[in-house]
């Protein structure tokens, strides 16, 4: 064979050789189930990533520890420190206080965030451990009535896994606003009781002419009576439950009342058990007394 023979059966056996690879490739492709084709690099296969819980953006989370920490949770990858609100000076509580207005009112500034009549669309959830004084949230909810926020509904959800409680506050329009008194059968007095020694006795709670003492619940603010005194609260406030039904039984349009003294270091899971208590007798409204503000600082002058 001569070189020009040989150079044309050169490439005609190149020719086949990649014909062959062709017909090869074609019957495989036929014969292989649909998809995109992978490159296994031998990593291990990782399950699919859930995506994160969906956030409601008209409620607001702070949070409320027992020694007066103030946090914003709501919006942040990790709850921000607002300051105290308990245990330190009055400066340092008005500067707290000042802190959680700016966040409420920033946020409720917004136009989706505003209803018909002007009214604060959010609601505060305030997640709270039970033992945390009850004047702290009631701080909190008066700066959140204020007219610069406006929001009128709160929701109490305490971190020992006792049940939430959402109401609905009066929104505060300016100092002309009319009060009027409510009929004293319905002005449940939250208060504690000082023993001759000066220790602080079992805290009780007034309704009308009828006083329940609660006997062996921990009234105060004392971290290491918070699992107990949860927990022992439905047998004590039996009493309660019952005369709250009574009267709601008998007055149905009345509105109930939860005033606690000032400067009273009541503790919140007293006077959030007595909200459920009234919301479980059928009251669809409950008002609470206001308490004086740090020195210095006014809900109503933001």
């Amino acid at each position: 064979m001569d070189r020009r023979s040989a150079t044309i059966a050169f490439f005609i056996g190149l020719a086949m050789f990649a014909a062959g690879y062709f017909v090869r490739d074609l019957f495989e492709s036929s014969t292989r189930p649909a998809g995109p084709r992978t490159v296994d690099l031998g990593v291990p296969a990782v399950g699919a990533v859930d995506a994160p819980a969906a956030v409601d953006p008209r409620r607001v989370r702070i949070r409320v520890a027992i020694d007066g920490q103030l946090a914003l949770e709501s919006g942040e990858p990790t709850p921000r420190a607002l300051g105290r609100v308990s245990g330190v000076e009055d400066g340092e509580k008005r500067a707290t206080l000042d802190a959680l207005a700016a966040e409420l009112g920033r946020v409720a500034a917004l136009p989706v965030n505003r209803e018909a009549d002007g009214a604060s669309a959010l609601t505060l959830e305030i997640a709270l451990d039970g033992g945390v004084p009850w004047v702290v949230l009631q701080w909190a909810m008066q700066v959140a009535a204020a007219p610069a926020v406006r929001i009128r509904r709160v929701c109490f959800a305490p971190t020992d896994g006792s049940p939430a409680c959402e109401v609905t506050l009066p929104t505060d329009v300016g100092a002309n606003t009319p009060l009027y008194r409510l009929p004293p059968s319905m002005t449940a007095t939250v208060s504690l009781a000082r023993a001759k020694d000066g220790t602080v006795a079992s805290p009780r709670i007034r309704i009308g002419a009828r006083d329940h003492g609660l006997a062996g619940v921990a009234g105060t603010a004392e971290p290491a009576k918070d699992a107990e005194g949860a927990a022992s609260l439905d047998e004590p406030f039996a009493a309660i439950d019952a005369q709250l039904v009574e009267v709601h039984a008998g007055s149905p349009q009345l509105v109930g009342e939860v005033v606690v003294p000032d400067g009273s270091t009541i503790a919140s899971r007293l006077v959030v058990r007595l909200v459920r208590a009234y919301q479980h007798a059928g009251f669809a409204s409950i008002r609470f007394g206001g308490a004086a503000f740090p020195k210095g600082a006014s809900p109503t002058s933001r």
